[in-house]
């Protein structure tokens, strides 16, 4: 009989905490916690149900390949409205992440060092603030599987100098380029790593048969087709290359009404993201990371494999960067006095988890050190997760804490959700942004601004055949600006208002 991979029964394993931990979260009712879940959702569905189907959904802002693969899944009011179309993704991208650690880790060591991969594994996939990511619609987890099985090729390849390896890695990357624009800056990264390893293999750069250049190449040109097919489609559905960084309900154009500390200055941009790392990962395990850094840096010096890990860091960077620059919110309670977008810190268990499991994977075996380390490291993170979902989870797990505060703002949306839901037929004019979850449960009945009879329906709601008018009042939307006291609603008549909306139909 076959003996069944240690990897695999990681992996196994992980299946097993995702679907528990999937469990928890959906119970309390905070898997939809955060607001762009909607966005995702959403997206997702209006591909294949609505008004106005097709890929031209997709928009120009959210990378694709998340809505892309939601599709099989989004067909089904009932996976749709649970928002099971999207957390079963991110759970099956946790699943690989925790494989990919485990073989990481065991193939970073010499010789290979199961007990420490174990340990590494643990760190990641128990970590109780990665297991709500990982049970929401969100991208993260999608963008971490991609990181770690491009690194994961990477250093096979530096390994074995087996050119499948590389390609691994380069199509992993390629999906990274289509996940989250973090991806962009960390595939980036990724290439110079190749074209450094070429060098440090020998490999001719700019003379005999220029191999280093070939190889770099080969690797840069599926993510270059992510980064450019991306901006080539905002070209063509927006007429601008860069309607992704700069048009209409980009981050920037978001963020440039928010009052943030952290802009323009790199110091509280940098403490933001230290607090909000220590709060996902907490302060033991980032000292132990570090000292494992130390260690690799020591041993390996400027190594391939030494660079390949180090890429791991360039998403947390380029996020600290996103602070400094006001292109990423994020905030924590020392600093700002509340939380937002703490999961912008999970990304960071990646290098720790590994920079853990390298440095227990080389203490002395002598007297089974490195063994009963490891044991013991496994040991109580499995303890700390126990321990965190036995207590009130809503308090102790940050992420899920943010999300539980997100659900109470978004009671008045939800409940006017519902009531269009019950209580009206017809098209629904609304406008999308800002108004999520009041298009959620009605999303195959909206005229919103990614539908050709929006502005048809902005000038004459009549004459695009809407049957109900949703106004938000409260920082008045497109739709309040534009026909509030118009004369084209003469003939409308105001059926339901909330503290923050007006609801109108013709027929009163």
């Amino acid at each position: 009989m076959k003996r069944i991979s240690p990897a695999l029964v990681a992996a196994m394993i992980a299946t097993i905490v995702s679907i528990a931990a999937f469990c928890v979260f959906y119970t309390q009712g905070s898997t939809l916690g955060y607001k762009d879940v909607f966005s995702h959702l959403e997206i997702g569905r209006r591909m294949i149900a609505g008004q106005s189907t097709g890929f031209g959904q997709l928009g120009g802002i959210w990378l694709p390949l998340q809505h892309l693969l939601m599709i099989p899944l989004v067909w089904s009011d009932a996976l749709y409205l649970s928002g099971i179309a999207g957390s079963v993704l991110s759970m099956a991208a946790y699943v690989v992440s925790v494989w990919a650690v485990f073989r990481i880790v065991y193939n970073l060591t010499s010789p290979p060092h199961l007990p420490a991969a174990w340990l590494a594994a643990a760190v990641f996939g128990l970590n109780p603030n990665l297991l709500y990511v990982q049970s929401t619609p969100m991208g993260e987890t999608i963008m971490y599987a991609s990181i770690l099985l491009t690194v994961l090729g990477l250093i096979r390849w530096v390994q074995t100098d087996r050119y499948q390896y590389l390609l691994l890695a380069s199509l992993s990357a390629f999906a990274l380029t289509l996940v989250r624009y973090e991806g962009w800056i960390a595939a980036v990264s990724l290439i110079g790593v190749v074209g450094y390893v070429c060098v440090r293999k020998g490999y001719a750069l700019v003379k005999g048969d220029q191999k280093a250049q070939g190889l770099t190449l080969a690797f840069a040109f599926l993510p270059a087709i992510g980064v450019g097919g991306w901006m080539l489609w905002n070209q063509l559905i927006f007429g601008d290359w860069l309607n992704w960084l700069r048009g209409q309900y980009s981050s920037q154009d978001q963020v440039s009404t928010l009052v943030l500390n952290q802009v323009g200055n790199p110091v509280v941009a940098a403490l933001t993201y230290w607090y909000g790392m220590v709060h996902i990962l907490t302060v033991p395990l980032v000292a132990m990371a570090a000292i494992g850094l130390v260690v690799m840096l020591i041993r390996e010096k400027v190594s391939p494999i030494m660079a390949v890990v180090l890429s791991t860091f360039v998403p947390g960077a380029f996020l600290v960067y996103g602070l400094y620059s006001g292109g990423q919110p994020m905030q924590v309670m020392e600093i700002d006095g509340s939380i937002y977008n703490l999961r912008f810190g999970v990304v960071m268990l990646i290098p720790v988890s590994i920079l853990i499991g390298y440095l227990v994977s080389v203490l002395p075996q002598k007297f089974y050190i490195r063994t009963a380390a490891a044991m013991v490291g496994c040991a109580m993170a499995v303890g700390f997760s126990v321990m965190t979902f036995a207590s009130d989870t809503s308090k102790t797990i940050i992420t899920n804490q943010e999300a539980h505060e997100a659900v109470t703002a978004l009671t008045e949306q939800r409940e006017l959700s519902a009531w269009l839901s019950e209580n009206t037929d017809g098209r629904i004019l609304i406008q999308s942004f800002e108004n999520e979850r009041v298009v959620f449960d009605v999303q195959d009945r909206i005229v919103y601004e990614g539908n050709p009879a929006w502005e048809t329906a902005l000038n004459d709601p009549s004459r695009a055949n809407i049957g109900v008018v949703v106004m938000r009042t409260a920082n008045p939307d497109g739709v309040y600006k534009r026909l509030n006291g118009a004369s084209t609603m003469g003939s409308w008549s105001l059926v339901h208002r909330t503290g923050s909306y007006d609801i109108y139909s013709q027929e009163g």
